[in-house]
């Protein structure tokens, strides 16, 4: 966490230094526990689609999630890299200690993430079989163009 806030540190002075971001920006550095009891509860109850027990089958964890807000377009353009920039070197962070999971949360999730891709097996299967029954044609999978869709692969 100490190295996540320090390379929000970094991608701050990296917007400031872009002049028609400089001012007009906010960002956050947010951490979350996520608790082994919350992935139980949700095997209890017929699973996690979001795959946490996959996840959390070894302890409990901590969500972390890096937010610009920006007032146009061009500034996302210009703010991306340098957001980009501070999630992969904390993602590589934590896999370099061994206590990155690999795991996206959907809500969370950048364009540039495959968060479904994140959930483990049975998670993937029990998003195929809702996809199945409840849009058999495949309306959200083929016609919307927006939001992240269920791989057609096991993860």
């Amino acid at each position: 966490m100490k190295y996540a806030a320090a390379q929000h540190e970094l991608a701050v002075k990296k917007l400031s230094a872009i002049p028609s971001i400089n001012g007009s920006f906010n960002t956050m550095c947010s951490f979350q526990p996520l608790n082994k009891i919350i992935a139980e509860h949700g095997v209890k109850n017929g699973g996690n689609v979001m795959g946490l027990d996959y996840w959390m089958k070894n302890g409990n964890g901590i969500l972390f999630l890096a937010q610009v807000g920006v007032h146009s377009a061009e500034e996302e353009t210009m703010a991306y890299p340098i957001m980009k920039e501070w999630t992969d070197a904390v993602d590589a962070y934590a896999k370099e200690l061994g206590v990155g999971w690999g795991w996206k949360y959907l809500n969370y999730a950048g364009r540039e993430q495959d968060p479904l891709a994140s959930v483990g097996p049975a998670a993937l299967e029990k998003l195929r079989a809702a996809s199945a029954k409840y849009d058999p044609l495949g309306i959200f999978q083929t016609l919307r163009v927006s939001g992240f869709k269920i791989p057609n692969t096991t993860c």
